[in-house]
């Protein structure tokens, strides 16, 4: 029994393993539950800003999010999500469509250059 395997071992930045401890439980939840909570201060963002162009700006922020909710979820667990609802994005995106504002129907003076 003295195969060339028998005395391998891993040499990890000098020290010595003969076996790598395997991972009990490989679990994404926590990884979820941060793009839940992403997702949820981007909508909050979309419904309490002002501005209509940092609105429009972060539809698509938000949509990526949810997108990957749903990728990485069952059916079965987003309907045990309370807080998760792709629905209102829809409902925000409607609500801020982009408006086109014709820089020559004002005068000079109101054209701001950034």
């Amino acid at each position: 029994m003295n195969s060339p395997e028998s005395n391998f071992f891993i040499t990890f930045w000098g020290l010595h393993f003969s076996t790598l401890p395997k991972i009990s439980v490989k679990s994404d939840a926590k990884i979820l539950a941060d793009l839940i909570g992403l997702y949820l201060s981007w909508l909050k963002k979309m419904q309490t800003t002002a501005d209509p162009e940092v609105r429009h700006n972060s539809i698509p922020i938000a949509r990526f999010l949810a997108d990957e909710i749903m990728r990485r979820l069952t059916p079965e667990r987003l309907k045990e999500i309370k807080s998760f609802d792709p629905t209102k994005l829809d409902e925000e995106e409607e609500r801020t469509a982009p408006q086109a504002v014709d820089d020559f129907s004002r005068g000079i003076s109101e054209i701001e250059i950034e």
